[in-house]
């Protein structure tokens, strides 16, 4: 917890920002929760929150707002109230990218018929599965 709160800074006077870059990424399941509890803490207490990270399930519970990043591009800013999960993490993994590679697998599918062929078949079937939740 003491990187944790290295990471308050006070740009003005009242005013704090707590920067966090992927506090959860190495802590187990418990570990995650007490430093969300202490996100959702510092939030109640009038603390600006920047919590960076690659877990869409982490960032949904605490968060008010997402900018979405992928290889340096911006997908833009949503509120929690204008989006959901599934759409954060389409973005976040690269949805459209995804689509693609599904329809490359199933046309290779459909193409070969050898053993590889049906692995593929399944890889992209299941691509396209997750798309469509």
């Amino acid at each position: 917890m003491i990187k944790i709160l290295s990471g308050v800074h006070k740009p003005t006077k009242g005013e704090f920002l707590l920067i966090l870059d992927e506090p959860t990424s190495a802590l187990g399941v418990q570990q995650s929760a007490v430093v969300l509890k202490y996100i959702i803490k510092a939030k109640a207490n009038g603390i600006a929150v920047i919590f960076i990270t690659h877990n869409v399930h982490h960032a949904w519970a605490v968060g008010d707002a997402f900018t979405i990043l992928n290889r340096g591009r911006s997908y833009g800013t949503f509120l929690k109230s204008e989006t959901n999960r599934e759409k954060l993490l389409g973005m976040m993994a690269g949805g459209e990218e995804l689509e693609k590679l599904a329809v490359e697998l199933e046309l290779i599918a459909k193409r070969d018929t050898g053993p590889v062929s049906a692995i593929e078949h399944h890889v992209a079937e299941d691509l396209v599965l997750k798309e469509n939740k």
